[in-house]
């Protein structure tokens, strides 16, 4: 049954995720740090730094309270509700009607894409869950611009939790709903909001969007001048 699956591991990337999840809960719990780095790993690399960390998660905190095989197994249930919830919202700003808000809900999180992730222990991809979220507060900015502020916080979840795909395709799909609404509002107002988002959200990140990137700056390849 679903239940007795319940605290057992997984298969494929469970390992990897599920190391990600405990060595920031030992170094929190049993060191009382702030999990900068991990020592347990290649002879010592970092975690905050990591774009797949995990600990900045809306969903941690049930890593502190349970073993994170059992709590990631409960923030697969969170998230799915937290996506079908969001997807409903979207589409009732778009103007679908109730069938087909509930149709496209259970297609984006009931879909292959989520369940096969969750079954082979991709948990960057539980953040699939705030892209509806990211674009609906987007959309409603359009006509209230504080709603920005709400769009770039939901961007900044899915970064600071390691979602690194769903980040992507969330700038993905603003950046094309920006481009043709300039086209067809025959305003740069939609792009403006594009970058106004991306700055927001460099600000929402920093704590975890500066040491990445200046531990991805030192592992660009330095080219020596070669004697002639």
């Amino acid at each position: 049954s679903l239940i007795s699956m319940f605290g057992k591991l997984g298969f494929h990337d469970w390992d990897q995720h599920l190391f990600y999840e405990g060595a920031a809960r030992e170094t929190i719990l049993r060191y009382g740090q702030f999990p900068l780095w991990s020592p347990w790993q290649c002879g010592g690399t970092v975690l905050l730094a990591n774009p797949q960390s995990s600990f900045l998660a809306l969903h941690f905190p049930l890593t502190l309270l349970f073993e994170p095989s059992l709590a990631m197994q409960l923030a697969i249930l969170g998230y799915l509700f937290i996506g079908l919830l969001g997807m409903w919202f979207l589409c009732r700003e778009l103007k679908f009607s109730t069938l087909a808000c509930y149709i496209s809900s259970v297609l984006v999180m009931f879909s292959g894409q989520y369940a096969i992730r969750m079954a082979v222990g991709h948990t960057n991809w539980y953040h699939l869950a705030w892209i509806p979220w990211v674009v609906f507060f987007f959309l409603k900015a359009k006509g209230q611009t504080q709603y920005l502020f709400a769009s770039s916080f939901f961007l900044s979840l899915t970064f600071l939790g390691g979602g690194v795909y769903p980040f992507v395709f969330s700038l993905l799909i603003l950046l094309l709903f920006a481009i043709f609404d300039a086209f067809e509002e025959h305003s740069l107002r939609s792009i403006i909001y594009f970058f106004g988002l991306l700055v927001l959200f460099a600000l929402f990140s920093a704590v975890k969007l500066v040491p990445m990137l200046a531990v991805a700056s030192e592992m660009l390849p330095v080219h020596t001048p070669v004697a002639e």
